[in-house]
């Protein structure tokens, strides 16, 4: 192929993949954007066919990440925040601040809903569609018991919109947009995943 084509067409596709990286999931963003780093550096001393090939594939992969993502979108639960419980009276106040800054900090009285509903008010905010929205508990028992009580609230069966994840136990699905896990199993997915990128949220319970 003449080289003014290749680097055409590399430039072209090029253009095309991050032009798709706003509406792909958060993982696969990250993975693309790594390597597109790194063609970059060696594509001048490679071959050019095998770059367009390399080009090619992580287009491919985008693509089907972006439309996981929108499947994901088209699935969101509908739910409620419970009036008795007083976290409710400011779920608009703290969806706000959590599309408005990257950290919030939430205090409140043991028994105002925190644990449960904050996770819904992060996917009422947009959160959990590039990736899921982990809630972490110390203890599994609590882990397992805000998962059910979740689900319940979506009216859903443990393990599809919600879901947890503990040791030797894991009902979560690629349905899931809330997990709720212990502190432990979040830092063992540390070691395989360093940057937690399979999720958009953070939900750190009872830091």
């Amino acid at each position: 192929m003449d080289k003014h084509k290749t680097d055409a067409s590399t430039r072209a596709l090029i253009s095309r993949v991050r032009s798709q990286l706003p509406y792909a999931m958060l993982s696969d963003r990250s993975f693309v954007r790594r390597r597109l780093g790194r063609l970059q550096k060696t594509g001048r001393s490679g071959s050019g066919d095998d770059l367009l090939a390399e080009l090619a594939a992580l287009e491919v992969r985008l693509a089907r990440s972006v439309k996981e993502r929108a499947l994901r979108a088209q699935r969101v639960p509908r739910f409620t925040f419970p009036r008795e419980l007083p976290i409710s009276d400011r779920a608009g106040e703290i969806i706000r601040a959590i599309k408005d800054h990257p950290v919030v900090i939430i205090s409140g009285e043991t028994g105002s809903g925190k644990s449960t509903q904050l996770p819904k008010m992060c996917l009422k905010a947009g959160r959990g569609i590039s990736g899921r929205i982990a809630c972490t508990q110390p203890r599994r028992i609590a882990a397992i018991t805000i998962a059910h009580r979740i689900a319940t609230e979506l009216k859903e069966n443990l393990g599809l919109s919600v879901g947890y994840k503990i040791r030797f136990r894991d009902r979560t699905s690629p349905e899931t947009f809330i997990k709720i896990l212990t502190d432990g199993m979040l830092l063992a997915e540390a070691q395989s995943d360093p940057f937690l990128e399979a999720y958009d949220t953070l939900i750190i319970d009872e830091a």
